[in-house]
């Protein structure tokens, strides 16, 4: 019987994703099969470097609490469906799971949704979880490819084939729905803010979008939100005035992006406020606590103070970014991160001198948005989150759109694409 299922699981990915590359524009469909494999691979890759290199494997555990709960499928379905719905249905079963907190418990509901269709066989589903986030980063590529096809390159290599957001948005970890989700979303995003409508299937895969973030990675969320509603806002304002002058416009959208964030403190109890200068503070300490001392950026002035954590928001910036640098590399993990940082940090500073031309910009708005959410993101993460390993995965939720950013007004991206297309040529 398992062997059957996973026969009609595959099949179904492979009639899937014919269709999908069938449906793809011709300029992006060679990059439709090694992308597809690279996710795959990238999603195996996860559940073997949790074997043999993390003393902590989140993704086992998620696949072990992920049996646990289709076992309840064995004493009854209603059992099962009540648990999945509101974590009810037996009075000890959440006493036997690893993880009880909200959003781990979240992760391992859709775990065992993904085993039931992969026969409960890990490596399976880890070719599941990693196929759909192929299909939201393949999904997000085509949209942006729809509305600015003169960055094609930067398109392909900041959602398709950067290293670390591939590797860490694959397989089963809490990224690959989380940033999948926040893809839609932005695909959904940009249809409204070109097109101005959305068709009913749009609008359903727009709430399940925002429910999985909310549930999973609530901080994307919280940023994410803002940022979209206040660029569509602005640019749908019919005061002429504001359109006329950069300055204007640039003082409207952060007046209203500083409203909407207040009100998107009620996002989640850890944003209230009176709780989150001290929820941020906390959890730098914890990392430090219980990290190695190599393995984490310190900035021993944070305190639960908005002073503190302005004054350092320009370091953490270029760290959350940027480091481990070469010369703070301990391990081979941390040499794959900082030579991609390295390329990065090129890619930054050459992309540095486009900003004279964003007051002239026919997109400014957009460019402005991605600015703001990468900053602020960043940011956030990098000051609540100073563990490399960890702020590695956690910055894939911003790390592809400041990449387009850059890499779409790098000189020098610009040079190494036409280089290796005219030696493709020749």
């Amino acid at each position: 019987m398992n062997y059957l299922i996973a026969i009609i699981t595959l099949s179904l990915l492979f009639f899937a994703n014919y269709k999908l590359w069938k449906k793809t524009n011709p300029l992006l469909q060679k990059w439709f099969l090694p992308v597809l494999l690279l996710h795959v691979v990238a999603g195996i890759a996860v559940g073997l470097l949790y074997i043999y290199y993390y003393d902590r494997s989140d993704t086992w555990i998620y696949f072990k609490e992920g049996l646990k709960v289709n076992a309840l499928i064995n004493d009854s379905i209603i059992t099962y469906l009540q648990f999945l719905w509101n974590s009810q249905g037996s009075e000890t079963f959440l006493e036997n799971l690893y993880y009880t907190d909200h959003r781990a418990l979240f992760m391992v509901k859709i775990t065992s949704l993904i085993l039931i269709l992969s026969a409960d066989h890990y490596w399976l589903a880890a070719v599941v979880f990693s196929v759909i986030s192929f299909w939201a980063s393949w999904k997000i590529c085509q949209t942006i490819h729809q509305y600015f096809p003169q960055h094609l390159h930067a398109n392909v290599f900041s959602f398709l084939l950067l290293p670390s957001v591939v590797f860490w948005s694959s397989g089963i970890v809490k990224e690959t729905i989380a940033l999948a989700a926040l893809f839609y979303l932005c695909h959904i995003f940009l249809q409204l803010y070109k097109q101005s409508t959305l068709r009913w299937h749009q609008w359903l895969m727009l709430i399940l979008s925002l429910w999985l973030l909310y549930n999973l990675k609530y901080y994307y969320l919280a940023v994410a939100f803002p940022v979209m509603l206040t660029t569509y806002t602005i640019k749908n304002i019919p005061w002429r005035w504001i359109h006329q002058r950069f300055f204007f416009e640039t003082i409207a959208w952060l007046l209203l992006f500083s409203l909407l964030s207040l009100g998107a403190t009620q996002i989640h109890p850890n944003f209230h406020p009176d709780r989150f200068l001290s929820v941020l503070y906390n959890n730098y300490q914890d990392f430090i606590a219980f990290s190695d001392p190599e393995d984490v950026m310190r900035f021993s002035s944070l305190a639960e103070s908005w002073k503190s954590v302005i004054l350092l928001a320009p370091w953490a910036f270029i760290s959350g970014l940027f480091r481990p640098f070469l010369w703070e590399c301990h391990n081979s993990l941390q040499l794959l991160a900082a030579l991609e940082n390295t390329a990065l940090a090129l890619l930054f500073v050459s992309s540095l001198p486009a900003l004279k031309k964003l007051s002239t910009h026919p997109d400014r708005q957009l460019i402005l948005a991605l600015l703001v959410f990468s900053f602020v993101l960043n940011v956030f993460l990098t000051l609540s989150t100073p563990n490399y390993g960890t702020l590695i995965r956690y910055r894939v939720g911003f790390l592809p759109f400041f990449v387009f950013l850059t890499a779409s007004s790098s000189p020098i991206f610009k040079t190494i694409m036409k280089m290796a297309l005219s030696r493709k040529r020749s």
